[in-house]
Parts: C-alpha cells; structure tokens; sequence
C-alpha cells in the first residue's frame, strides 16, 4: 500500500510565515519559496508559462503540483539520471522496502499488467526505460491499475503521458548529480563494462566525442532534446523542479532518501532498517573516483563544462532548491 505525509513545520510556524506572507486560511503551500522566481528572473529576464513554451509539454498537467493536497491515486514517479545515484532508490525501495516497482526490467510480453518475481524482487511486466515501453504501459492502465509503489524512468515527459490530470497524477523525484561528476562516473561504467564504444578512449577523448551528452537533464525536463537548448529551456527545467519535484542530491545521498521516506510515508520494519543502513554504509566505503577526477580538472574537464553550461546552472538551481526545501521537513512524522 502506498500512504502520503503532510508538511509538518517546526511547532508555532506555519506556511505563511515560514514564505513571509500574508496571513493565509490554509498552511499548506508549495515547496517554492520567493526566492526561486528571483533566481529564474535573474537568469531569463523573465517568467515563463511552461505550457506554452513547447509542444512536448503537453503532459504537464499530469504531473502533481506541490500545494496540491496529497491523494492516494498518485503514484511516485522518479527521474532516473544516469552516472548519480538512482541505484540507491531502487535497491531501497525494491530491496529493503520489499515494493513492486514500474522500472526496464520488467518485460514487455503479456496482454495484462502482472507482477513477476525476478531474483527474488517483484516488477511490473512493463519496461518504463524506452518510448514503446511507455506507451504499453499507457495502453495498460499502469497509472491506474494501484500495483507499481514506485515507477522508475529517464524519460520524463514520456512518462507523463500515462498519468492523469484528474486522477493518477504523477508525484515526481529525483537525485541530481554535478553534471561533470555524471559524465566521468558514465564514462567509467562504460569503461569498466568493457563497452566497445569507448574502446581505447581517454576521458579527453571521450569529452570531445558525441559520446558525451550535451545539457541532457535541461534537455529532458524542458521537453527539447532534438534541437538547440537555451536559457528559456533552462527556465523550464527550473520551474518544473521548483513547482513538482522533490529534489534529492548524490552528495547527501543519505539526507535525501530521508526526505523521500517522509514525504512518501515510507515506513521499515527492523529487517528492512537494517538492510537500508547497510545499503547506505556500501555506499558510503566505495570510493568515488569521478569526484576525485573533476576535482583535479584538465582538458577532459573543460571540455566537458563547455558542452554542460545549461546543466550547470541547473544544477546549481537544484543545489539551492535542495536547501530551501529542507525547511519545509521539519519534524515531519
């Protein structure tokens, strides 16, 4: 079963004093706070109505905005980014928590949505990593059908499309990475996968290859990922981060799956506590050579920032956003 927990600030505060403003009937209120569209202004010169921006967008209105009240039909929806940490989520989630999830490995060959056991974790039978993948889970009823605690995707505005405006809306996360650190760990999978598209590469070569990905989460999150991306799809980016997702970073891994648990109601029992602490102890022993390797620079690195620059800020934005947000956890029970 899936259960949701309301805002809680500390005792004697409510929303409007928390936002500075005036006295409202209602403490309930977005997780954005006015400095976000001072940031956004600061960079665009001004605000945008997402909606109107790009027809890849359409799907917005199915995505849960933060000051909505929580409802039992939404269901959890993370944004995979590749090279940070959505491991994490999915072993806590699948492993610990012992949830059915919505992920690529579920298959694609049965006329009806089932729950299938693979190695001792249970899956829906849709693969939500590719565009058909998503659509089958749309033909399916995915978003209505109450079996999937949490859909795992990188392809975000494809997924909405199985989400309803009405009912079953989307409740969108994610952890976010310093783009730079995300090309290096992905470069080092690859390399470490034997894979033969890096083949004799070196992190410099790799960087000037069309290997490398160029602004992919401004891309994702504004719905352009075909043409040209510019400070109006960087706004975009913001203000459907700021407006609907929670926001977790790969630096305090531990601290963002904690606000995740609250916000989600995820509650463990002794075992799954500890297969949850032991999960983030592996993680916290195993040395992160991508930190280390931008921290040192070169070529390779510059490289690397000259084809992020959107991404960049983005997550620049998310660092701050992932700070204001923090006030908004206080005691939550």
């Amino acid at each position: 079963s899936k259960s949701f927990s309301a805002y809680k600030l500390a005792e004697g505060i409510n929303y409007a004093q928390f936002l500075k403003l005036p006295p409202i009937e209602s403490s309930r209120k977005s997780l954005a706070i006015p400095q976000d569209a001072q940031i956004r202004t600061a960079i665009t010169g001004s605000r945008i109505d997402v909606q109107d921006v790009d027809a890849n967008l359409k799907y917005v209105s199915t995505i849960a905005q933060q000051y909505d009240p929580a409802s039992f039909d939404e269901i959890p929806l993370f944004w995979e980014v590749s090279g940070g940490s959505a491991s994490i989520i999915l072993r806590n989630v699948m492993s610990c928590l012992g949830a059915v999830v919505a992920s690529g490995a579920g298959g694609e060959g049965a006329d009806t949505l089932q729950v299938v056991d693979i190695e001792g974790n249970r899956y829906v039978n849709v693969n939500t990593y590719t565009v058909t993948g998503l659509q089958r889970a749309k033909d399916l009823g995915l978003a209505s059908a109450d079996l999937a605690g949490v859909i795992f995707t990188p392809l975000f505005h494809p997924a909405l499309q199985m989400f309803d405006a009405s009912n079953h809306k989307a409740r969108p996360f994610t952890i976010l990475r310093h783009p730079i650190e995300r090309s290096i760990s992905t470069f080092l999978t690859l390399q470490a996968n034997d894979d033969p598209a890096v083949a004799g590469m070196s992190l410099e070569d790799y960087a000037a290859s069309p290997l490398l990905e160029s602004n992919w989460m401004t891309r994702t999150l504004s719905g352009q990922m075909n043409a040209e991306v510019n400070l109006q799809h960087l706004d975009i980016a913001q203000t459907i981060l700021t407006d609907n997702f929670i926001v977790g970073l790969h630096d305090d891994r531990y601290g963002s799956v904690a606000r995740f648990e609250n916000y989600f109601g995820w509650e463990y029992d002794e075992p799954q506590t500890g297969c949850r602490n032991q999960m983030f102890q592996e993680e916290m022993n195993r040395p992160d050579m991508a930190k280390q390797i931008f921290t040192d620079g070169g070529a390779a690195i510059e490289l690397m920032w000259e084809k992020n620059e959107l991404d960049i800020q983005l997550y620049d934005f998310a660092d701050a956003l992932y700070k204001d947000q923090a006030g908004l956890f206080a005691d939550v029970k």
